[in-house]
Formats: C-alpha cells, structure tokens, sequence
C-alpha cells in the first residue's frame, strides 16, 4: 500500500504532501489544483515505467499541453528550469525521481537527472544523470549501468532484483493512471480515445471489466452494490454476439418481463457513473490504488453522498478492493467521511490568490477555526462558512 507522496514543482503544486489511507479525499472549488496532484501521481507512474512524454502521460490520463507548463511556470517561481521532483513511499520501499523538461517537442520525454530507490533504511539504488549503481540488500553492487537520460532505472530493478521491496513498489507505480469517467464514452456513444487496461481513463472496456467480475466470483456483490444505488436496477449482463463485440444489458426490476433489459445508452448519466466506478471497484484488474477526478460528477447530492458513504464502507472491510484517491468539487461528500478512522484521509486544496500556488490542508474533525459553532455543525456548512481550519471562506 502507498503512504506518502511528496509533490515539488508540478505545475501550480510548489510543494505539497499526501498522506495516504485506505482512502483519500481531496476536496475544493475548480482550479484549486486538486486534478494537478493526481496528474503528479500519474507522472511517477510514468518515470516507474521507465518512460516520460506526453503519449504516455495521455494514456495515464494527464491533461496533456506544452511541456514548459508541467513545471512550476508561476511567475513567483523565479527558476523556470526547475526540475519536478517526485517522491513516494510504501510500507517497506520509496523512490525519488527528479525530471527534467524536454524540448518543445511533442515527440520528446522528459529527462531523469536523479533517481533512488531505499528499502527500509537502505540505499539499494541511486543514479544522477547517466550514471546508476544497483546494490543487493548487503550493500554489495550489482551493477552499474550507463543509461540513456530519458529512461529511467525501473525496468532494471525487476529484472535483477525482481523479488525485492523496491521492485514491489515499481510494479504497483507501473499502474498509477486517472479515471475521469466520460458520459458518452459509458454510454456507448463514443469509444475512449485512450484505451488501456484495466479500463480507459474515461471508462472504456466497461463490458470486459464486468465479466472479469463475474469470472472472479463477486458478481453478486457488486449486482447488489449498483442495486442499493440505483433502485431500480436488478440485474448487468454481458450479451454476447457473433455479429458484433459483447454488450451490457441492465435489467430494469419496474419494467415488464421482456421489454426490461436496457442498453447503456437508454440509462441516465448518474445511472451510467455509479455503475462505472463500482465497476473499478470490483474489477481484478483495477489498479492497486484506483485514482478518480471529480468523483461526484453527474451525481445528485444525496447520491453522491450515499455512494461516497459506500466506497469509504467497502475499502474499510475489504482488504481485496484497491486503495482510494479521489477528488470532489463540492462539500455534501464531506458528511459520509469517517474522519475519526486513521485510515480515512482529507486534504482541501486552494489557491493562492496572488501567486497562484497551490496547496494541500490536511482536514480533520478536530479542526475547527476558533470562535465557530464546532463539530455538531454538519462539515458541510463548515466548509461553506470558512468554519473548517485551514479551509478559507469562499
């Protein structure tokens, strides 16, 4: 499981830390730079792999622009040539990376001018520039390779240290990516234009996704799950064809026999959305630690407050489901949050309105600004009234 993320220098984000749970909420108003950390994390999956430029981060579902925008280009930061620095940790391994910006190529990647690799207290690998030493756990060099600029050392642990800690941590970063579902996409009205497994970043190959579902055994579970969501939802399917690709058909438990198993695209968009995330939730395949933006969108209040309620309840009980990042636009989310659970993590992000920079406050129920009503009033109201500490009055 992942712990700690340190994010230096990425677009807007100068400085900032995630301490991950079981799950992690990231919670602020647009632009505030809560998709911008995401997009960091999915960039240190990228450098994992061994490989930075913009395909690759498209595929991870970066929003993808001018490389001279990845690095802090505020006009407070006085050094445009910064590198980005990038830093993660797990129970036993951690991995630092630094990377410099390529040329305005969109064809280019992004150079590594410093790599390490620690496990436990031990330094096991450590490259600058274009020189690297690999050690066993007794110190002792493995090797010392010459490497090109713009690749990384990732692929090199797994192959000579395949069993050990740091390449544990390197297979897990390997499939860091965003979700930022897509309504069309979920209702089948256009393909994800980056398909990739275990799901696209907008949600593409849903109907492979729930028949690795129904072939890992939890079908009913999640059936039940999308039910106690969507009430009048019964049943998912995949239809197979010989004349065309398998399709979902969802059965509608109001409808009359025969005439009630609809298409995705006969269903609404929060029925379309609920349906997509419970899917990554209980797909095998998901990633260990399943990242979505805006997690909330096309949901109502009340639905987004219940299935918030829900994800939080199931990762908590069930070691199998993957460890939660998300982000959300909007304060009802906050009420399902168990924030007295150390496992159960809030950060709001602001902007700074002068510099721009953006920040990450840890949230917790003790965190009430002096002189407000305290922890009897509903979070949401607190955050609304700037009652939250750290969190300033919108």
């Amino acid at each position: 499981m992942l712990r700690k993320i340190n994010i230096h220098g990425f677009k807007g984000v100068m400085d900032a830390t995630l301490e991950l749970g079981r799950l992690t909420a990231i919670v602020g108003p647009v632009g505030s730079g809560k998709t911008s950390c995401l997009e960091a994390v999915a960039m240190l999956g990228c450098a994992a792999q061994g490989q930075v430029d913009l395909g690759m981060l498209m595929l991870r579902g970066v929003r993808i622009g001018a490389p001279a925008r990845y690095p802090t280009a505020l006009a407070v930061e006085s050094d445009g040539s910064r590198p980005i620095t990038l830093e993660v940790s797990s129970d036993w391994a951690s991995y630092h990376v630094n990377l410099t910006m390529p040329a305005e190529d969109d064809r280019a990647r992004w150079g590594f001018a410093k790599e390490t690799f620690h496990e436990d207290t031990r330094h096991v690998v450590d490259r600058s520039g274009r020189t690297a030493e690999i050690r066993n756990p007794s110190g002792e060099v493995l090797l010392s390779p010459k490497l090109d600029s713009d690749h990384g050392i990732a692929s090199l642990i797994k192959g000579l240290r395949g069993d050990s800690q740091s390449a544990a941590l390197v297979r897990e970063l390997e499939k860091l990516m965003i979700f930022s579902l897509d309504t069309p996409v979920q209702a089948g009205t256009l393909k994800d234009p980056w398909p990739s497994s275990p799901m696209g970043p907008q949600g593409g190959g849903r109907t492979q996704a729930i028949e690795r579902i129904r072939r890992s055994g939890v079908m009913a579970r999640f059936e039940k799950e999308v039910s106690q969501a969507i009430v009048w939802l019964d049943s998912v399917a995949v239809e197979a064809s010989p004349q065309a690709e398998p399709t979902l058909r969802f059965q509608d438990r109001q409808m009359a026999p025969g005439v009630g198993k609809l298409s995705a695209g006969e269903l609404s968009e929060g029925a379309l959305y609920v349906t997509a995330l419970l899917t990554l939730l209980f797909d095998p395949a998901t990633p260990p630690l399943l990242i979505v933006d805006n997690v909330d969108h096309a949901l109502n209040p009340k639905l987004a407050s219940y299935l918030f309620g829900r994800l939080q309840e199931i990762v908590l009980s069930d070691p199998q489901r993957p460890q939660l990042l998300l982000t959300s636009r909007h304060p009802y989310v906050l009420e399902k949050l168990d924030l007295t659970d150390e496992r159960v993590r809030l950060y709001y992000a602001s902007r700074d309105r002068l510099s721009g920079v953006a920040r990450l406050t840890p949230v917790k129920d003790a965190c009430i600004q002096e002189g407000q009503p305290g922890p009897d009033m509903p979070r949401a109201r607190l955050w609304l009234s700037g009652g939250l500490a750290g969190v300033p009055s919108p």
